[in-house]
């Protein structure tokens, strides 16, 4: 042995090892593999090449080597050893490792991602693609999009698009950032992406290749404008309201307000909207209101109350239905109100009850009059009576007065 192998098994002198196996330095497996591949280059004459090996050293140490071992032959040509020369490429399979560790991590990563991502060389030919890539093409597996390009993929009037943007950030070395546009399916279905693309450089800083990522924001899309269409439609209904409508937060600062809130109490949304009924009404009404509110708040049930707010130069009543809001977590954050004026149909109510009132007196003085005519009735009946029993008497009697006479 050499010096160098001397040290490396931690002898101070290649004179130490002669005679040694590698029982005496290494553990038994490895030692017994490396007697069997001495023996078979023995036997066969066939030399074993760029064998990398681990080894246990005397210390404990782990170590990687890169082996050549040879037939060793005296000058007849008969074997009668081996020959070998070993480089310790511990450092080098390390990296090795690292580097494939890193690229699982990257490989896993990337691969979950629910975002499109993938590499193009200067051809546009696919070098790497993740899983989310190779789905959305119609592939399973992305090792079989590798080598292929757009062409096979998407239809021609597409394609050229996309290699045009390809070609500026090749040709410019510029990204291409959060570009809005749609790709088709294999199956033909159109799907709105935000693209962007960056430029990969090679040692020399110039650009070979392009990194893209496609994120699919159809069905975001959809909800946003679903979204929006229902904003709107709510903003209609409540804005078309006759009831005045309103939102609070639990401190009772106003969140909405809808147009008739606005009309009546002659405010604009920015004189409103974070404010509180102190900040609007007077204290007694504002005092009121709150009180009401935190009953919702603390009761946490939907009530419905009378309440009273100026309006220009009276005082108008209110039949307020006020309800919780709740977060998902089940928590009230808000107090919502339906207003309806009913101040007319209060005066009605009043002027109704005053008529019944007069109604009540009429009939009672009716009923009054009534029994005086029936007593009436009754006087002229028995004047009738009297008379005719007068006249029934005063017929005979004249008869019997002549008679006499």
């Amino acid at each position: 042995v050499n010096q160098s192998q001397a040290n490396w098994l931690g002898c101070s002198h290649p004179a130490d090892l002669t005679g040694k196996t590698d029982h005496d330095f290494f553990d038994r497996e490895h030692s017994d593999q490396a007697l069997e591949d001495e023996k078979q280059i023995m036997e066969t004459g066939k030399p074993i090449v760029g064998y990398v090996e681990r080894e246990q050293l005397p210390g404990g140490e782990e170590a990687w080597v890169l082996t050549t071992k040879m037939p060793f032959r005296d000058r007849a040509g008969s074997i009668i050893g081996t020959f070998g020369i070993s480089n310790d490429v511990s450092e080098l399979v390390r990296a090795q490792q690292m580097l494939e560790r890193e690229r699982n991590i990257l490989r896993a990563l990337i691969d979950s991602f629910p975002d499109h991502i993938y590499i193009k060389d200067s051809e546009g030919r696919f070098m790497v693609v993740n899983k989310a890539f190779a789905r959305f093409v119609g592939e399973g597996d992305p090792e079989k999009v590798l080598g292929q390009t757009d062409e096979d993929f998407f239809p021609l009037d597409l394609v050229q698009a996309y290699k045009d943007e390809d070609r500026s950030v090749l040709e410019t070395g510029e990204a291409l950032m959060n570009k809005e546009g749609t790709r088709l399916t294999r199956d033909g279905e159109e799907r709105i992406v935000v693209i962007t693309k960056v430029p990969l450089p090679d040692e020399g800083g110039e650009p070979y290749a392009i990194v893209g990522m496609n994120r699919d924001v159809t069905e975001t899309r959809r909800a946003r404008e679903a979204q929006v269409r229902v904003q709107r439609q709510l903003d209609e209904i409540i804005n078309n309201s006759p009831a005045v409508v309103y939102l609070k937060d639990v401190a009772g600062r106003y969140l909405l307000v809808n147009r008739r809130f606005q009309t009546l109490f002659h405010l604009e949304r920015d004189e409103i909207i974070g404010k509180t009924d102190s900040d609007i009404f007077a204290p007694e009404v504002a005092r009121a209101f709150r009180e009401n509110d935190e009953l919702v708040v603390k009761e946490g049930e939907a009530i419905q109350v009378e309440e009273i707010a100026p309006q220009d130069d009276e005082d108008h009543t209110y039949v307020s239905a006020k309800f919780p809001l709740r977060d998902l977590s089940g928590g009230i954050y808000a107090v919502g109100g339906v207003s309806t004026d009913i101040t007319d149909r209060k005066r009605q109510e009043v002027a109704l009850k005053e008529l019944n009132a007069e109604l009540l007196e009429a009939n009672e003085n009716l009923q009054a009059a009534q029994e005086q005519l029936i007593q009436a009735e009754k006087m002229e009946s028995v004047g009738r009576l009297a008379a005719g029993v007068a006249h029934e008497v005063k017929n005979p009697l004249a008869m019997i007065s002549m008679g006499l006479d």
